[in-house]
């Protein structure tokens, strides 16, 4: 009837709407229609063949309008093409080193880090130590003829504001080998949790310009501390906070604009924790976060323009429900989930390399050292994962994901379900995210407009979201 049918399409639903996914062309659709007509169908990967079967087998007339409009895309070649190659990474130019100094820290976060690693461990990497790691990368990178910047953080497995004074003698080093090299060096500081500032750290970071702060949103003292101890810096400073998402977080409007009022952008972001964790994720947890999820966009749809014009700008850089939002609109297919081992490495208080600063004291993740140098075969095995794992080479979301972290899956456990229950909540930002952005232009598109210009997204929805509406578009042009 349809010809050949193996191309596969995503079929998922939010409380109010189902929606369709071809993960080749990375088009979003809204289906007309109730959910109650559908029911039949459970969200998840069909081939188109399996699908329409189903649609079939419901026999309504929003079930034959449907078919009637798949049968139409594919009898004009709109499900021919063919899936995106994965192209294989080869890279020694690293151009983002994170140095783990040390594991003092003044908190003592449910989900932090370095909590294993300070267990059993009181490594402390000298200053010398990391100037030779320093000079090792940027000697590396001048070897290579590399015109990027290197970007050096002293950063997480330690609270910044205790160890200031070695960031400053960083930054005096840097300064001093800069001339040296044909690309530019820079130092950034990392996140702090603002419990304790002393007058170099606050007038650092009034000269720099930027302040990020990372909360426990369970921890009220340090909350009430962060609230006091942010009016210390200048009002022209732009500051970013943190708020790690775990699973008892709800009301998550409300968890926003509490730190939206003191803060320029707020980022939630799922937190890595096992099953023995203060909020350990699960099945249960990840359909909690999926609700939740679903609640925030309803409210801000029901928002007035100006405070939901507002409330968008200022979601930061790190926040989950923006960069779904953003990866929706624009389309544009990840290869890699984040730059670890790829174009970045973190060196340990034990002044070894790792993928990351979650990987540090893992003896399964070690990269290299100074004396070693990289370990280019280990970096390949870990940077080539996305198309050798099953569950990324077959996920729908694959390209809107980047791929399962392997810290996270580390911490988990070992089982299969511990990377799925990453999935499942990557799945639900991205549902919940593309459902927002189709609502937004529903019924207020001149606001995802000025969303799309204010954050200088590239913007690939220029195509009709709704499924009908798109068979017609995509019949009159063929």
């Amino acid at each position: 009837m349809m010809g050949k049918m193996s191309r596969k399409l995503f079929f998922y639903k939010t409380i109010s709407e189902n929606m369709i996914l071809d993960p080749t062309s990375q088009l979003i659709w809204k289906l007309n229609g109730t959910l109650k007509s559908l029911e039949k169908i459970d969200e998840g990967k069909y081939t188109l063949l399996d699908f329409c079967k189903i649609i079939q087998e419901i026999d309504n007339d929003e079930s034959r309008e449907i078919l009637s409009g798949l049968t139409k895309l594919n009898s004009f070649g709109f499900f021919q093409d063919k899936e995106t190659k994965v192209k294989k990474i080869s890279s020694n130019d690293f151009h983002h080193i994170v140095i783990n100094p040390t594991t003092e820290c003044n908190l003592d976060c449910w989900y932090c880090y370095s909590k294993e690693f300070r267990k059993y461990n009181s490594e402390e990497i000298s200053l010398e130590e990391m100037e030779k790691t320093i000079l090792y990368f940027a000697d590396r990178k001048k070897e290579n003829q590399s015109k990027s910047p290197l970007s050096i953080s002293l950063f997480l497995s330690s609270e910044i504001t205790l160890n200031f004074h070695v960031f400053l003698k960083i930054k005096v080093f840097i300064e001093k080998i800069k001339s040296n090299y044909s690309f530019d060096i820079f130092l950034f500081p990392p996140p702090t949790n603002l419990m304790e500032i002393d007058q170099s750290f606050v007038d650092y970071i009034n000269d720099y310009g930027f302040l990020t702060v990372s909360v426990d949103y369970s921890n009220s003292n340090q909350i009430q501390k962060i609230l006091e101890n942010v009016e210390a810096f200048d009002d022209k400073i732009i500051k970013h906070c943190i708020v790690p998402l775990h699973s008892g977080m709800n009301d998550l409007v409300e968890v926003y604009k509490r730190f939206m009022e003191v803060f320029d952008y707020v980022s939630l972001r799922p937190v890595r924790v096992g099953e023995n964790s203060k909020f350990p994720w699960g099945t249960d947890s990840s359909q909690f976060v999926d609700n939740e999820l679903n609640v925030l966009c309803n409210q801000l749809i029901e928002m007035e323009d100006e405070e939901l014009i507002k409330f968008l700008l200022s979601l930061g850089p790190s926040d989950y429900f923006r960069r779904y939002i953003q990866r929706v609109i624009s389309r544009s297919k990840l290869l890699n989930r984040c730059s670890a081992g790829i174009k970045a490495l973190a060196v340990g208080p034990d002044s070894k390399f790792y993928p990351c600063s979650g990987f540090v004291g893992r003896k399964n993740f070690v990269l290299g050292t100074i004396k070693t140098g990289v370990n280019i075969d280990l970096i390949s095995k870990y940077q080539n994962r996305f198309d050798s794992n099953t569950l990324c080479r077959d996920c729908s979301i694959k390209y809107y994901c980047g791929g399962f972290c392997e810290d996270w899956k580390h911490v988990m456990g070992k089982k299969q379900e511990s990377q799925q229950t990453e999935c499942n909540i990557n799945h639900a930002f991205f549902k919940n995210s593309s459902s927002f952005v189709i609502k937004l232009l529903e019924k207020k598109p001149y606001i995802l407009t000025t969303f799309v210009k204010e954050n200088g997204i590239d913007s690939k929805l220029s195509y009709p979201l709704n499924f009908d509406d798109f068979v017609s578009f995509f019949s009159a042009t063929n």
